[in-house]
């Protein structure tokens, strides 16, 4: 029997580096910094949206906002093994003291 229940909350890593180097700690001030809806990055942050439309397979105009607005390439921060969308954000399982 286990002592310990963990969870793992994932998040788009590359672009949450990005909005924490320009001093953007949330959705909300990366919406105000670069005029896309909080919702919408709140969605790519945590895998809900693809970062390219699927018909073209270009970069959404509000990843170009985005990436404008944190100085970065779309390419660096959504390389194409990041261009899927997650079913669950979430991972939980038992550990013991040695995995801690």
């Amino acid at each position: 029997m286990s002592d310990y229940f963990a969870t793992l909350k994932m998040q788009q890593g590359r672009l949450k580096q990005a909005m924490l180097n320009a001093g953007l700690n949330t959705a909300v001030s990366l919406s105000k910094a670069s005029g896309v809806r909080g919702e919408t990055i709140g969605e790519y942050l945590n895998f809900k949206r693809s970062p390219v439309e699927k018909k073209s397979g270009k970069y959404r105009e509000s990843i170009q906002k985005i990436c404008n607005a944190l100085n970065s390439l779309p390419e660096d921060l959504f390389p194409q093994h990041l261009h899927h969308e997650v079913a669950t954000k979430k991972i939980s399982q038992f550990v013991d003291d040695s995995r801690l």
